[in-house]
């Protein structure tokens, strides 16, 4: 039951679970912002039903299972990404053999080149801003002017315009 005859039971459970769901994520996913954001989209793909929540109860089971299952789809979704923030630094780069070093930047500049030439001027400022300045969906959304389901779905196709690509271009 909600601790307030008010309170939607999704939103109770949210916020009575947040932390043990932060650690489910985090164990997953392993960075607490990654982690932070497949709790809110666990949240938000729940919370457009409702309708089918009795009770506190039922909620809490449900947002256990989104965050895990959407938490598990990142880091499948993330193996099958190009990194494309590999560039590595100069503290990185004393660690590897010269060949590592060439391969490593290759890669990146392979990557550069893909985002330059292939992406459009909003998937590039979404790419920058994600990837490099590390800013959530949300930020970015605020920051463009759109949603942020539009910021994940432009950053979706963009990441698979450059594993495209580099497939492609891995293949010549």
């Amino acid at each position: 039951m909600p601790t307030d005859n008010s309170e939607h039971p999704l939103l109770s459970a949210f916020k009575r679970m947040h932390k043990q769901l932060m650690a489910t994520a985090q164990k997953i996913l392993t960075s607490s912002d990654d982690a932070e954001d497949a709790l809110q989209d666990a949240f938000v793909k729940l919370w457009s039903s409702t309708s089918i929540f009795k009770s506190e109860q039922d909620a809490s089971a449900m947002l256990h299972v989104a965050t895990k299952r959407i938490s598990l789809n990142a880091v499948r979704n993330r193996k099958s990404n190009v990194d494309i923030d590999s560039h590595p630094s100069s503290k990185e780069l004393s660690t590897f053999s010269s060949e590592e070093i060439y391969t490593k930047q290759e890669t990146f500049s392979i990557v550069e080149r893909i985002i330059n030439r292939e992406l459009t001027p909003l998937q590039q400022k979404i790419i920058q801003l994600r990837e490099y300045e590390g800013k959530s969906f949300e930020e970015i959304a605020c920051d463009l002017g759109m949603q942020p389901a539009a910021v994940r779905m432009q950053l979706s196709r963009a990441r698979k315009t450059i594993r495209e690509c580099y497939r492609k271009y891995s293949y010549e």
